[in-house]
């Protein structure tokens, strides 16, 4: 077999578990139409049908990360999850109006993105050579991005006929599940020489650089949050406006993967140095812009930014010793998932303390924030020996 036949087989398995990390977000367009079908519940309530599932994501992620190679076969932990997301994503469609089954199916699908989420990366690193890993890590991204647009289009689309539709769109994780029976190889297992020093410890380095990451995402989230209601109360846009740009933050991801390979082949280990200014050009823009076009471009920006550093964090952890790649894309994820399920109350908790409701200010918020994370992550960086 061919050297590149070999290759495309191999990228065959490891691809499609990039599409589940967002799945998440079919149900987001309909979250109104879903209140409205569950007239007598809460809104914040129903609201949980989509953030229970980052919640659950968040130690999922990280026990996956220790188990995967370890303890159970990457093939397996794979499978599992695609079952896991197909299974709690479809079956709302008959028990939809059982709102606690409907939430449980819910915490289902956030187990199976838990458990994807650090073995599509780790894989990347086990699988392809060191030269050929910065590129697919890109491209995965970008996959990962891509399939989120198609699951918030699709579902958007099918809301319109029928609220209850949307669980079908999770049907399409059988393609994902299909490719990944029959063409996921399993990584070789690290020889036993190759382990010393302490087992399962994380080098501070790699720990801080999660916590990092998981930081961005929490400043992040006011912007992706309040956007709608920045652009509505200031006269400045519409509600259709924001679904624009946030679609343009998804554009900018998969720009920002498929170009990743070239990007971190010309800057290195300035990659995120050099992505950490612009993600804070992009949030200045989004908290100080005054009209639709400075906003869109910023979150085009930001957009591009946070998916170079994603990708280049996972470069540094394939240089972990013993294996500890998958560990720490494992508390990587979970990180991310926590900074993003606490967007909601830093946003509540701007409002509480300065007694100001203003959807701007927790962006303005946002962009300290992001400052004063970059400026500590550059310092760090400017430390690191060559």
């Amino acid at each position: 077999m061919s050297r590149k036949k070999s290759l495309a087989l191999t990228l065959l398995g490891i691809l499609p578990v990039f599409a589940l990390a967002q799945s998440v977000q079919a149900i987001n367009p309909a979250l109104q139409s879903l209140s409205e079908y569950y007239a007598d519940i809460p809104y914040s309530v129903v609201l949980l049908l989509s953030s229970i599932v980052s919640l659950v994501v968040i130690p999922v992620s990280s026990a996956s990360g220790a188990l995967a190679g370890r303890k159970v076969s990457y093939r397996a932990l794979s499978i599992t999850a695609m079952a896991c997301v197909l299974a709690g994503g479809v079956l709302p469609y008959w028990v939809m109006a059982n709102f606690p089954l409907t939430l449980i199916c819910r915490m289902v699908v956030g187990v199976g993105i838990g458990i994807a989420s650090p073995l599509s990366s780790a894989l990347i690193m086990k699988l392809l050579p060191p030269e050929k890993q910065a590129l697919w890590q890109g491209v995965g991204t970008a996959v990962m991005n891509l399939c989120g647009v198609f699951y918030q289009s699709v579902s958007g689309i099918v809301c319109l006929r029928d609220v209850r539709y949307i669980w079908l769109v999770y049907g399409i994780v059988l393609i994902p599940l299909i490719l990944v029976l029959f063409f996921l190889q399993e990584p070789a297992s690290a020889p036993a020489a190759a382990s010393s020093g302490k087992k399962g410890a994380l080098p501070a380095g790699a720990v801080l650089t999660c916590l990092g990451f998981g930081l961005l995402y929490l400043f992040l989230s006011p912007v992706l949050l309040n956007i709608s209601s920045i652009l509505v109360n200031e006269g400045i846009g519409s509600s259709a406006t924001a679904g624009t740009i946030l679609s343009a933050y998804s554009v900018g991801g998969m720009a920002a993967g498929f170009i990743f390979g070239g990007v971190y082949k010309l800057l290195g280990r300035w990659t995120i140095p050099v992505s950490l200014l612009l993600q804070v050009l992009g949030l200045a823009g989004c908290a100080f812009g005054r009209n639709v076009a400075l906003i869109g471009v910023s979150t085009v920006l930001f957009g591009v930014a946070i998916h170079w550093i994603w990708p280049a964090c996972i470069m540094e952890f394939s240089r972990l010793p013993d294996g500890k790649g998958a560990l720490a894309s494992g508390l990587f994820i979970s990180a991310l998932n926590l900074g993003t399920f606490l967007g909601s109350p830093l946003i509540g908790l701007v409002e509480t303390v300065t007694g100001n409701a203003d959807p701007r200010l927790p962006v303005i918020v946002g962009f300290f924030g992001t400052a004063i994370v970059a400026a500590v992550w550059i310092a760090a960086k400017l430390r690191e020996k060559a």
